[in-house]
């Protein structure tokens, strides 16, 4: 059965159980703080070693913190397919829409969750260079560097056979790559529940460590046999261009019928609108 990890550190990091040979390695963000503002890029690697152990490797620009969550999928986890797309979208080259074909055919329509794992985001258009040093909150001409900045990964027109892979921008900025990870199941699989949730971040001109809630009642038709481990990664970022961002996205009171999905961020000025805007989490959470 698939397992779940959470890595705070680059390194080696040993898997909650020894398994017969390598898991296959679905990860994503579930933290990410990146506290000087502009154009930055995140990518995480997670690799299996061995049976026992994985290597997690970090790319990131300035000074970025992140914690990744990872769904571990055994050997005999022959039902769950996984991958991994990049996009690139500088300047509306690449259409942002893919199609993802399954690796072998579903017999119905399969559940299918995605997440990021790669990030890079690029200046708004025609602000024109930064030069290094150069204070970041002034205006530029007639237009504002702080403009509220979108990126969201979605899944949609499921079929047995595959699905479409959107990774949408805003438009008021340049993203310049991000990569999906996606993970299908089946739709009548037991001991396992999947969802999205989108959180509107409502508090304005508030400083400090702000906390959003949102409980997630797993549904009769899903029977757990213990309490479960869950699976938490970003799938959508709505934020301030131009601040630091800082989302932290976890799960607690997790029982057997419900948990509670919670969002942390840290604002610095209560004189503005705060930095976050929206968060969108997937969680996986399976026995």
């Amino acid at each position: 059965m698939p397992t779940v990890s959470r890595i705070e550190s680059q390194g080696s990091v040993k898997f909650p159980c020894q398994y017969v040979a390598r898991p296959r390695l679905s990860h994503g963000f579930s933290s990410l703080y990146i506290s000087s503002p502009g154009a930055f890029n995140v990518k995480s690697t997670l690799k299996a070693d061995d049976n026992k152990s994985a290597t997690h490797h970090v790319e990131a620009s300035h000074d970025t913190k992140l914690v990744i969550n990872s769904l571990n999928l055994a050997p005999a986890d022959v039902d769950f397919l996984t991958g991994e797309r990049c996009l690139q979208l500088n300047n509306n080259v690449q259409d942002p829409t893919v199609y993802i074909e399954f690796g072998q055919q579903f017999v119905t329509p399969p559940k299918v969750a995605v997440f990021f794992n790669l990030l890079c985001i690029d200046r708004p258009p025609n602000i024109g260079s930064w030069q290094s040093g150069e204070t970041r909150h002034m205006n530029i001409g007639s237009r504002q560097p702080h403009r509220v900045c979108r990126i969201s990964a979605i899944a949609s027109q499921v079929n047995e056979k595959g699905f479409h892979l959107t990774i949408e921008s805003s438009a008021e900025t340049i993203f310049g790559s991000a990569q999906a990870c996606w993970v299908a199941y089946p739709a009548d699989r037991e001991h396992i529940f999947s969802t999205s949730v989108d959180l509107i971040l409502t508090q304005t001109h508030t400083s400090g460590n702000l906390r959003y809630n949102k409980n997630i009642a797993f549904g009769s038709d899903v029977a757990f046999w213990k309490i479960p481990s869950v699976f938490v990664a970003l799938h959508m970022l709505e934020f301030k261009w131009g601040t630091h961002l800082s989302v932290n996205a976890f799960v607690d009171k997790v029982t057997m019928d419900s948990l509670m999905c919670r969002v942390e961020t840290v604002e610095t000025d209560s004189t503005s609108d705060n930095h976050l805007r929206a968060v969108g989490v997937t969680l996986i959470a399976v026995n």
